[in-house]
């Protein structure tokens, strides 16, 4: 049933569109080779995303050695799917929103964190709003383009914003986030505390930033020296994040008939500490198995998704 199900899921794929590569080089030795096949009459592309309706083959390599090969299957939505993302019967949503955490990056169909979640429950079908290397400001501009409930077909649930204080980083596109993030949406927050979209950093970014873009990231010597700039946030930059996150809470709301709005913090306790000053939004920081800073193994997957419904089924 469920293969049959999956199967009238899928698109007409057109034979005659060859296969788009993409190869980045990074700073330690990382590189990333972004291959998109299986590419329908609808595929579309876009500056910062390699495809929609399509299959994207991503292999992660670390001074030469394969870290992870994985096959994503992204929809028209630019949406992660798999298999259990058309379980029948479900009633409300449960959306993950930000990055690649949402997007589990690095698990397999049957290891991430919507299919975990899809074949967990018989009430939630679970969303992957985020995509590898996305920040708070692209879940903000998604809920601010107001087209989320034409794409999401059950209109009541909730929402997990899984952040982390790299996060929070990638949103005030500081300069080890720089090399990534040209095409970034520019979210700023006026005067009156409102926040706006400028278009993209490279068009509307600050000198100094669209002068980075420009001039040292083509370099991977200079590229190495701008990622040696990380450090955690300061509380400023925090308090700002944290003003994000209530924003596309209420912006949620707004569109959906919301049940709850969670922040899944998986970053450092002293960040954690200072967030929880700014934000009245519920705050859960989950203990799991990691692959690096912050992805989790297919355990650690596991782990969050146990968290997460034990914060939900305990509310």
């Amino acid at each position: 049933m469920l293969l049959a199900l999956s199967l009238s899921c899928q698109k007409e794929v057109d034979t005659s569109v060859r296969p788009k590569i993409r190869h980045y080089v990074e700073p330690g030795g990382r590189e990333y080779i972004l291959e998109s096949f299986n590419l329908g009459k609808k595929t579309t592309f876009s500056p910062d995303h390699p495809c929609l309706d399509c299959d994207l083959k991503a292999t992660k390599l670390v001074n030469g050695k394969p870290l992870y090969s994985v096959v994503y299957h992204i929809d028209e939505n630019g949406f992660r799917t798999t298999s259990a993302s058309f379980l029948p019967g479900k009633s409300k949503h449960l959306l993950l929103i930000d990055g690649s955490m949402a997007f589990s990056e690095g698990l397999s169909d049957r290891d991430s964190l919507i299919d975990l979640i899809n074949r967990k429950n018989s009430v939630y079908r679970a969303y992957d709003l985020g995509f590898l290397g996305n920040g708070p400001q692209h879940s903000w501009s998604l809920f601010h383009s107001q087209t989320l409930p034409k794409r999401i077909a059950e209109k009541s649930g909730l929402a997990v914003l899984i952040s982390h204080d790299q996060d929070i980083r990638r949103f005030l596109v500081t300069t080890d986030h720089l090399i990534y993030s040209a095409q970034f949406p520019n979210v700023l927050q006026n005067p009156t505390g409102e926040f706006e979209n400028h278009g993209t950093v490279e068009a509307s970014g600050s000198f100094i930033q669209r002068a980075l873009i420009r001039i040292c990231v083509p370099l991977l010597s200079c590229k190495s020296l701008m990622t040696k700039s990380y450090k955690l946030p300061e509380e400023k930059e925090i308090a700002l994040a944290a003003a994000l996150f209530n924003d596309i809470e209420k912006m949620y709301r707004q569109q959906f008939q919301a049940e709850r709005f969670i922040i899944l913090w998986t970053g450092s306790d002293s960040v954690y500490e200072v967030l929880k000053k700014y934000t009245s939004l519920p705050l859960i920081k989950v203990s799991y198995e990691r692959i690096d800073s912050n992805h989790p193994t297919p355990k650690g997957a596991k782990q969050i998704v146990d968290a997460l419904f034990k914060e939900i089924q305990g509310n």
